[in-house]
């Protein structure tokens, strides 16, 4: 077995739906950063992971996330070797998540813009106490 964490962007609307023995399930594509290094350098380069969790967090984490969202996601790593449409042999990364989160709490603010600045204190700060002759050591 293979645990990791992956953290990174949701790329399409997540779909929650239902297997076939009835269980609930949710499926994220995330796209996440790795660094890469080309040429003797090192580059940034998007990966795309497919995050699925089974079960009532299904639900849950599902009704919270949407396209755009950050998340962070810990589980199993599966990897499934695959012919594209091409004929090149290609490889799907999975994370069988025990737990999803959302980074960004603040779906609405994105899309509202930022809130309104708080006005400045208008009181004075505090003086200055130098309490270090007060510590013991």
């Amino acid at each position: 077995m293979i645990v990791g964490t992956v953290t990174g962007l949701i790329s399409h609307t997540p779909r929650v739906h239902n297997t076939r023995s009835g269980e609930r399930v949710l499926n994220l594509d995330v796209a996440a950063r790795q660094r890469v290094k080309k040429d003797g350098h090192f580059v940034s380069e998007t990966v795309y992971i497919d995050v699925t969790i089974f079960g009532a967090r299904a639900d849950s984490i599902g009704a919270l996330l949407k396209k755009g969202s950050q998340i962070g996601a810990t589980g199993e790593w599966k990897f499934r070797r695959y012919t594209g449409r091409d004929g090149t042999p290609k490889m799907a990364i999975e994370l069988m998540a025990s737990n999803i989160w959302p980074l960004d709490w603040t779906p609405r603010e994105r899309a509202e813009g930022p809130p309104p600045a708080q006005p400045a204190a208008t009181r004075p700060p505090p003086a200055f106490v130098d309490e270090d002759d007060n510590i013991p050591f």
